[in-house]
């Protein structure tokens, strides 16, 4: 499925996912100061539950988001749809895309 890219969720994406995501135990581990195991897991989901209801939650605040974007990854590569997500959609609501 190759549909056009919408640049500002594309942004919006990246920055949630930097923010969210990449700022976190998870650090740690890409730097080789963890290991995943078990505990370490449920620490890093805890992080970034908690990062991105942050997140989404202040996702109106003008201010807020601009302290986000000031940390926007340029190097990162384009965004694209994922199918694996869009069957999981099919699979449990329904047919369409």
């Amino acid at each position: 499925m190759s549909e056009p890219i919408d640049e500002a969720t594309e942004m919006f994406a990246k920055i949630l996912v930097f923010n969210c995501v990449r700022e976190t135990f998870l650090e740690d581990i890409h730097s080789g100061q963890a290991t995943l195991g078990q505990a370490e897991m449920k620490q890093l989901m805890r992080q970034i539950t908690n990062k991105v209801y942050t997140f989404l939650k202040y996702q109106g605040d003008p201010e807020f988001m601009t302290a986000m974007a000031k940390r926007y990854p340029n190097e990162w590569d384009k965004a694209e749809i994922d199918e694996e997500l869009l069957a999981t959609k099919r699979l449990f609501g329904g047919d369409q895309p």
